[in-house]
Parts: structure tokens; C-alpha cells; sequence
């Protein structure tokens, strides 16, 4: 699985099917001439962060 610390990650079967709906906006801002920079972010371990903290709440 990458070795994502969350329990609430994605497994490799569910990126599998997630992330071509999470990199095309990505590919669609990187052909922009404008800005061109793809980005060098990590887009499953974002989904996975984002997962957990909708999983477990945000607790004080």
C-alpha cells in the first residue's frame, strides 16, 4: 500500500480505480500554457490524509 501510515488509506485496488478521477484535474491545469507545472505532490497520500481526517474527526 505504499506505506501510508493511515488505516483509512486506499488500498492499491481502490487507487486503482480512484485515481484517474483524482489526476485529471491535475493533467488538466499541468496543459495549461499559463502555469505548465504539474506539481510534484503526492495525490494518493492527499486522499489518504483526507480520508482519515473524515474518518476520525478533527478532535482538540
Amino acid at each position: 500500500m505504499g506505506g501510508m501510515p493511515y488505516a483509512t488509506g486506499l488500498s492499491d485496488e481502490q487507487w486503482v480505480l480512484a485515481e484517474p478521477l483524482v489526476t485529471a484535474g491535475k493533467q488538466e491545469r499541468a496543459a495549461r500554457p499559463a502555469t505548465g507545472n504539474p506539481g510534484s505532490r503526492d495525490l494518493r497520500g492527499i486522499v489518504n490524509a483526507l480520508l482519515h481526517r473524515n474518518r476520525t474527526g478533527c478532535r482538540r
